[in-house]
């Protein structure tokens, strides 16, 4: 029971009560208001997120009044004591009031909104959204968006200071503020990703601290260490918290896979459904690698032909540059053709080694057919190129391919026509001037029909250009232009300008990427799985090529070839140039293979100023189809970005380790300083020294039973509050590893602290070393029970600090 009246304390133990002097005006005035500001700083730096959304920061004027006025209202009319139901109401009033000044000005009477009012918000909601149909974040910050952003921010403040402050729901306060910070995640793209994570951590940093420290500014009833224990609590989350956050934007990008969603909510309940794949590798800009001579990988086949990766049928005009956006689907055993109906071929078969080649595609010949592979392989039937489904960069697959080698003769009379619905992807064009009428029909002037125009153009490529792997136009304004008047370039240049050409005489293109036949590795062949002879190529690095493909009608894509000293051995009958590619570079002379049948070849010279190098593609991590080339990746490899990641990791943990030893350490010298002050104060009375230790035993008692749910109420005294203690530490489940612990402990340090209270001073002469017996025996129940082992990871943490 609670005593009817108050016992006065004596002049003594009034002195024990608060022998270094603490206040309690901070933890009763300061926390609170910190706890209120906390609050502000979260919905500011939720706010500030939406830069994810919006293309500059003139948004965050426009949100500040809506974000400080429901603040500022609530926390006012909640320290008058007005009830909830009264604050809403006005919260309401003064929403309408200040909203309809900022987004619909003038449409007001007497301060309050009209129905101009409404239907003014409404066209603007209905103009921004219609735009945004239309826009890809970051977009402007219209009135329409940001009206309704206003809205919700005033509920989220609002709710929260209630649930907060009225009914202690600190949890329950922040969830509307971390759904909005997830779902500008779903809605947002890459822009200002970790710059918007790191306002809201650190908003929800400072209000997390500042609630923890209101709560421990009322958990803390008794004299001394109010404010030590408020102070403490706050300044540890802040260190805990400040270093996570730091260790987290500084560390967090470098880790492998942190551009990852940890749940892709795209492909949620979408199967296997095909994924799109975007493949920027051949642009019109482009320069030529370095010469390599690693091997990529082999094969084995009885024929020489071009190992084709995939092709890149949209072209940009406005940056130049090609790209792919096939649809893959999981294949295994037969593959689909885009072949026409009547087309008919010979089936080629091989057996195909990745060594040195990265990236999703695998080669094979063209036209893919049927595939047996020791992995899982998609394919796409449009552009008849097959990737692997793994991701593994390290992967090193080896598969057999047939594939169906076309006899293209009957494109010679096929038609572009009419009657078959073309993909307007194939006939965009180029804005380049210097692809004109008059330039196309000097080049065509004698063909009659689509093949002939295409055979045209290859030949005037062939015939009045030059191959050059040194030219540069990187840095043109118009590349074709440059390419033109240059006559020289490589096969991205002839292929890409080619299908461009091709199009600007309304034949349907696309830029085939892949590479040459490789180097014979045996000049006897060896029998292959079928019976008949085979030979095993070496694929390098500068055998890499590109080409043009040109679509006919009943025909379907058929392969050209206008980069001097190149030749696809399969289209000899069809273009009339032979087979060749580029020979090793540490040849005197630079020249070009000619590819006989078998593994017998011969050399010729090559023009002028030609090259023996071709540039391998570079691996291309798959995405979803945006229309745009992916960011280039750092030429940092992922065992160094591993090391550094780690190593700095070290490092913070080892910064956060001293941090909280110089925590510990500047606390037992507070202590220390404590008990010196009493002693010099009291002239060294041993009694004065107990009191101390009485006290510091009780305070680090109540900590402890903090930790497992046990805090005192404001009116209950200490031997009431350990009758209550006892009743619920009985129920304490006590591991096996526990030392002798008495439940009875509490009780005794509660009389203990009662007399030092309200009785003399001499009352708790030679009771120190008891009253450390007995805390000491509370922490060692609490520290081995169940309960307390699930907190006491961080929170003894806490608690050492302080």
């Amino acid at each position: 029971m609670t005593p009817t009246h108050p016992v006065t304390p004596n002049r003594a133990s009034s002195s024990m009560q608060n022998p270094l002097g603490t206040r309690h005006s901070w933890s009763n005035q300061i926390a609170p208001l910190l706890a209120e500001l906390g609050l502000l700083a979260l919905a500011v730096g939720t706010a500030a997120g939406f830069i994810r959304l919006f293309n500059s920061w003139g948004f965050l004027s426009e949100l500040a009044i809506p974000i400080v006025a429901p603040w500022l209202l609530a926390l006012t009319l909640r320290r008058l004591h007005i009830n909830l139901f009264a604050s809403l109401a006005a919260q309401v009033l003064a929403a309408c009031i200040l909203l309809t000044a900022i987004f619909a000005p003038g449409s007001s009477t007497l301060w309050l909104p009209t129905p101009a009012t409404a239907r003014l918000l409404s066209a603007n909601i209905s103009d921004s959204f219609a735009a945004f149909s239309q826009l890809v974040a970051p977009v402007p910050s219209t009135p329409g968006f940001l009206f309704i952003i206003a809205v919700g921010f005033w509920l989220f403040v609002a709710f929260a200071d209630a649930a907060a402050f009225r009914y202690d729901g600190p949890t329950q306060a922040a969830i509307p503020f971390f759904t909005t910070f997830l779902a500008l995640g779903i809605l947002s793209r890459d822009t200002a990703r970790v710059g918007s994570t790191i306002y809201f951590l650190a908003g929800l940093l400072l209000y997390t601290s500042s609630q923890l420290a209101l709560r421990a500014s009322k958990t803390r009833w008794d004299g001394l260490p109010q404010r030590s224990a408020t102070r403490s609590v706050a300044c540890s989350a802040l260190i805990i918290g400040s270093g996570a956050l730091l260790g987290g934007s500084v560390l967090g990008p470098l880790l492998p896979g942190s551009t990852e969603a940890v749940i892709n909510l795209r492909k949620l309940g979408k199967g296997s459904e095909p994924r799109t794949v975007v493949s920027p590798f051949v642009g019109i800009r482009s320069l030529l690698g370095e010469r390599s001579n690693t091997e990529l990988f082999t094969v084995r086949s009885n024929e020489a032909a071009y190992w084709r990766l995939t092709a890149l049928e949209e072209f940009d005009p406005i940056r130049d540059i090609w790209i792919s956006r096939g649809t893959y689907q999981r294949s295994s055993g037969e593959l689909p053709s885009n072949l026409g109906p009547n087309v008919s071929g010979s089936t080629l078969s091989q057996e195909i080694q990745i060594s040195g080649l990265t990236g999703l595609w695998l080669p094979g010949a063209y036209q893919p057919s049927r595939i047996t592979s020791d992995t899982e392989v998609s394919f796409d039937r449009e552009s008849s190129s097959i990737i692997l489904v793994s991701t593994d960069a390290k992967a090193r697959p080896s598969y057999k391919l047939d594939s169906l080698i076309a006899d293209f003769s009957a494109a010679a009379q096929a038609q572009v026509g009419n009657s078959e619905k073309i993909d307007p992807v194939y006939l965009t064009q180029s804005q380049s001037p210097a692809i004109t009428p008059e330039l196309l029909g000097e080049i065509t002037a004698e063909a009659s029909t689509p093949f002939e125009r295409a055979l045209a153009l290859q030949n005037w490529f062939r015939n009045e250009f030059r191959y050059d792997e040194t030219v540069d136009f990187s840095q043109s304004a118009d590349p074709i232009a440059d390419f033109l008047q240059a006559e020289a370039g490589f096969c991205q240049q002839f292929s890409s300008t080619f299908a461009l050409f091709a199009r600007a005489l309304g034949l349907p293109s696309r830029v085939g990427v892949g590479f040459t036949p490789g180097d014979p590795l045996q000049s006897t062949s060896e029998p292959a799985d079928s019976g008949a002879t085979s030979t095993k190529y070496s694929v390098r690095g500068r055998h890499a090529h590109a080409w043009p493909e040109i679509y006919f009608a009943g025909v379907g894509w058929v392969p050209f070839e206008p980069t001097p000293g190149r030749g696809d051995p399969q289209g000899t009958p069809y273009t009339g140039v032979a087979a060749a590619q580029a020979l090793p570079p540490a040849t005197d002379e630079v020249t070009t293979t000619l590819l006989g049948e078998g593994s017998n070849n011969t050399a010729t010279t090559a023009p002028p100023n030609a090259s023996s190098s071709q540039t391998a593609p570079t691996r291309t991590d798959s995405g979803p189809n945006t229309g745009t080339s992916p960011t280039e990746t750092s030429p940092t490899s992922p065992g160094t970005v591993v090391r550094f990641a780690l190593l700095a990791l070290l490092s913070t943990g080892v910064l956060l380790a001293a941090l909280v030893g110089a925590a510990l350490v500047r606390k037992q010298i507070k202590r220390r300083r404590a008990v010196q002050q009493l002693r010099a104060k009291h002239g060294e009375e041993r009694a004065v020294v107990d009191a101390a230790l009485v006290e510091d035993s009780w305070n680090r008692s109540l900590l402890w039973l903090a930790l497992i749910g046990i805090r005192p109420e404001v009116s209950e005294t200490p031997i009431e509050f350990a009758s209550r203690a006892s009743a619920a530490m009985s129920a304490i489940e006590v591991s096996s590893e526990s030392p002798e612990s008495d439940h009875a402990a509490v009780s005794a340090l509660a009389k203990l602290e009662t007399a030092r209270r309200y009785g003399s001073l001499g009352n708790c002469s030679g009771q120190g070393i008891a009253a450390q017996a007995a805390a000491d025996s509370v922490e060692q129940l609490i520290r081995y029970s169940s309960s307390g082992r699930r907190s006491r990871s961080l929170a003894f943490v806490l608690a050492s600090l302080k």
